[in-house]
């Protein structure tokens, strides 16, 4: 749980975790009281299907009265969720990593891209309620070698 507390600012922390530990994992992410997202892989095809998914993912309402997303649109949308919470340290689970690792690499790249660039702006944010810094936690969950169970995580 270290990596996920620590609060250095403008470090990005991402873990790499087994899928069949989640709900170990969200136990422990829910007692440290830290808020957590859901980034669903499977419909990500394209940019524009992974911009649609990280507003998903940040619970943005009316999102099917968009007509179209950019890159700085959803940045602001997920800015505005994060600021409404009262949490200073969130995870994004980013579900069925290595599926997008193998099939689509460059998007997941594009994803952890977009977290990155979120986060600096998050965390970085100057406290003036209700805005107040928030640091992002990425953890990628999936299944092989390189996704170990969660108790082993360091």
């Amino acid at each position: 749980m270290y990596h996920l507390k620590t609060a250095d600012q403008g470090v990005l922390r991402v873990l790499c975790c087994a899928a069949s530990s989640r709900m170990e994992l969200e136990s422990a992410l829910t007692r440290e009281r830290i808020h957590v997202y859901h980034l669903s892989t499977v419909e990500i095809v394209s940019v524009e299907s992974l911009l649609w998914s990280m507003l998903k993912c940040f619970e943005v309402r009316g999102i099917h009265s968009l007509v179209g997303v950019s890159f700085d649109g959803v940045s602001d949308f997920a800015w505005q969720a994060l600021m409404g919470l009262d949490n200073d340290v969130v995870a994004v689970l980013i579900h069925d990593s290595d599926q997008i690792v193998r099939e689509r690499l460059q998007l997941f790249f594009d994803c952890v891209d977009f977290l990155l660039r979120l986060s600096s702006i998050v965390e970085g944010q100057e406290y003036a309620p209700p805005c107040h810094p928030v640091f992002l936690r990425v953890i990628a969950l999936g299944e092989g070698p390189s996704f170990p169970p969660w108790g082993t995580v360091e």
